[in-house]
């Protein structure tokens, strides 16, 4: 595993280590913390249509300048949307909100009871850098 201060080797993949959640942020403020987060070096966006913030997201990051290909953007799916087909609609839902071709990372959401522990999907695996869901155990 190589690190370094701005990225990290999760299973293989050159991942941002420092990313901006944007749980719980809306319209202008959605666009201009993402847009402000690009501008002084952030790299990793993660997002969830549960958030109701793709569209806002989307727009923050073509209102930065910044190069698409340099912007690693994590989107989930919800939890309800886990079939083979219902995944793959999603993801197309989610590409046009974010009005992107396409995503470095696409994962699931769903309810985790942590006083319960940890849910099957996050056992024997570390949570990726920038929160999200853990790796699924059926690659």
């Amino acid at each position: 595993m190589t690190n370094d201060l701005k990225h990290l080797d999760v299973q293989g993949v050159r991942v941002p280590a420092l990313g901006l959640g944007t749980w719980k942020l809306q319209g202008e403020e959605c666009v201009e913390a993402v847009t402000d987060a690009l501008e002084i070096g952030y790299r990793h966006l993660d997002t969830a249509q549960s958030y109701g913030n793709e569209e806002k997201v989307g727009e923050g990051i073509r209102r930065s300048g910044v190069k698409r290909e340099e912007v690693w953007v994590t989107t989930k799916v919800s939890w309800e949307k886990l079939s083979h087909d219902e995944c793959l609609e999603s993801a197309g839902e989610s590409l046009k909100r974010l009005r992107l071709s396409w995503i470095f990372r696409f994962a699931r959401i769903g309810p985790t009871s942590w006083e319960d522990g940890p849910s099957p999907f996050q056992a024997d695996a570390a949570r990726p850098p920038g929160g999200g869901s853990a790796p699924s155990p059926y690659r």
